[in-house]
């Protein structure tokens, strides 16, 4: 689906190498190959605010934190996914200082969907459209994907 999503910007690449790891696949893991592989870059982990929030319990987030540094998408308050679960703010977490610095709120648009909501309103039989790109939500129902079975 990521490769349906970014298929009109041949500028980005979508790297499946977490999808062909055998067993669990670690973020670290990931982070570690391309600093091998680019040695002179700074790593950037792009994630929503949600996924910011729920780093203290990242395998070797602390190494990640070192590795990258990690900018955070806002999320919108009003996504019910975001504010019934993740109730503790940034200052709540129960990471280093050294960590905290790494971490960065990208100044963008607020994002009024989360995955979460997505995968909701396709199990109950609500629309997506155009809350994905096009291909992605053709992929989905060509895939029966998260529906109840």
């Amino acid at each position: 689906m990521s490769q349906l999503a970014y298929q009109h910007m041949p500028e980005v690449v979508v790297d499946a190498r977490e999808t062909h790891r055998a067993g669990p696949s670690y973020t670290v893991e990931t982070l570690r190959e391309l600093q091998v592989e680019f040695p002179s870059a700074q790593l950037y982990l792009l994630l929503g605010d949600d996924q910011r929030r729920s780093l203290p319990y990242w395998h070797q987030i602390e190494e990640i934190g070192r590795i990258a540094i990690i900018c955070a998408a806002g999320r919108d308050t009003d996504v019910r996914s975001w504010s019934e679960e993740n109730k503790a703010s940034p200052a709540d977490l129960s990471l280093s200082e050294a960590m905290l610095a790494r971490i960065q709120t990208l100044d963008m648009p607020l994002m009024p969907h989360s995955a979460t909501d997505i995968r909701e309103r396709l199990t109950s039989g609500q629309p997506i459209s155009g809350l994905v790109p096009p291909a992605v939500e053709r992929y989905i129902h060509e895939h029966h994907l998260y529906r109840l079975h």
